[in-house]
Formats: structure tokens, C-alpha cells, sequence
């Protein structure tokens, strides 16, 4: 079972902190000392993209360690008291269950009444680049943190780590959202419906299909072409 997310970083009263503590989930560790550990960019990039890895999907392991961290040693931690270690395994059903959040959220315009049914359909239902992310490199994942407030060794409190994560996350999601258009009303064969329940089309799909109408009206009119 994966770990419980942290809560957000708002409203967290600053800590002076004992940098030994297990803050691991689950842990007798408050959210506020959590929020306010010191985190280092390049243990997020060591997270995001290990060294000798290639081709990771750096955005959903970026999430899960702003959801779930942050690490220690490296690794991330759940169960009892933080003392179960997460398999690779593990993380990348982890990936798989907020990558597949994405494209529900994608699909329907909403977070809300997903029923596991509804989930099935539209996962099974997608193309496998639904989702036009560029995942980032090491880079760009330590460009993202270039207005973080660091001390003099680097260090940024995991509350402000994970607000510029979560809202870069956000924004690339939104990015996706605009990608597609004919965004259409639509009931469900489950008889789910909602102001949320939507057909999306990506434009290159929209195009092809437009232009094979044309096509078709055009050998009907004139013949083959």
C-alpha cells in the first residue's frame, strides 16, 4: 500500500528541526515539521531520474515525491510507522495510478465521480500518447527550483518544493487540457452524467477526420480522388 500523501504547504508555522528525524509516512512526525524539512535539488533529481537511467517518467516520480516525501536515503517510505521501503515496483504503480488519474481528469474535465467502471472505459478507450507530456530532464527539474529561498548549503524547506511541484504539475495538465478541443456534452453508456462528462478529441485526430469528410465529399461529387 502506498504511503499517505503529505498535506499541503500552506499555513505551516516554521520549525527548527532535527534533520535525523524519520520523516517518513506514518511516522510520529507532524505535517508542519514534515513541510518544513530540508530538501536538496539534487536528491530530487536522484528521485526523478536515478543516475545510469534513462527515459523516466520524471514528471509522475516528480509528483509522487511531492505527495509522499520527501525521501530519505534516497528512497521513499510507507506503512507502519515509515518503516516499509517502496520497491521500484511499487513506484511505478504509483506512476501508473496518477498517470491514469491524469488522463481521466483529462478525458472528463473532473477529479470527481470517476467510478472504477467509467475509469476502465475511458483508459481503455484512449491512445497510449493521450497525454502530450514532455517529461523533464535533470535540468529543467532543477530550473524549477531556481526561486526557491535556499539556505547556505541549499537547502529548501519541503513545503515550498512541493507548491512549485504541485503547481507544475497543474499548469502541465492544464497544458494538456488545451491540446484538445470539441469538448462535448455527452451521457455515458453507465448512465453517468454531469456538466464534467466530455468527448475530447485531439486536434490531429480532429484534422484527419476532417479532411477525410472532405475527401469523401469530394469522390462523392466529382468521383474518385
Amino acid at each position: 500500500m502506498p504511503p499517505k500523501p503529505k498535506a499541503s504547504a500552506k499555513d505551516t508555522q516554521a520549525l527548527s528541526l532535527d534533520d535525523d528525524k524519520d520523516f517518513s509516512s506514518d511516522s510520529d512526525v507532524s505535517d508542519a515539521e514534515v513541510e518544513q524539512k530540508r530538501v536538496y535539488v539534487e536528491d530530487i533529481q536522484e528521485f526523478c531520474i536515478p543516475t545510469g537511467t534513462y527515459h523516466q517518467p520524471s514528471l509522475y516520480r516528480l509528483l509522487i515525491y511531492a505527495k509522499y516525501g520527501p525521501t530519505r536515503d534516497g528512497k521513499l517510505y510507507g506503512g507502519r510507522q515509515g518503516a516499509h521501503e517502496l520497491s521500484d515496483f511499487e513506484l511505478n504503480e504509483m506512476v501508473n495510478t496518477e498517470r491514469n488519474d491524469d488522463i481521466c481528469f483529462v478525458y472528463t474535465g473532473s477529479r470527481k465521480y470517476i467510478t472504477p467502471e467509467l475509469r476502465r472505459d475511458i483508459l481503455a478507450e484512449v491512445p497510449k500518447d493521450f497525454l502530450p507530456i514532455t517529461h523533464p530532464l535533470r535540468a529543467q527539474i532543477a530550473a524549477l527550483f531556481d526561486s526557491v529561498p535556499k539556505d547556505d548549503d541549499g537547502g529548501m524547506t519541503f513545503a515550498a518544493v512541493q507548491a512549485v511541484v504541485l503547481d507544475y504539475h497543474a499548469e502541465i495538465i492544464h497544458e494538456c487540457q488545451l491540446a484538445t478541443v470539441s469538448r462535448a456534452p455527452k451521457i455515458r453508456a453507465n448512465g453517468i452524467t454531469n456538466d464534467f462528462d466530455t468527448t475530447v478529441v485531439f486536434q490531429g485526430a480532429v484534422d484527419r477526420t476532417d479532411r477525410e469528410r472532405r475527401k469523401a465529399k469530394m469522390a462523392a461529387d466529382y468521383g474518385a480522388v
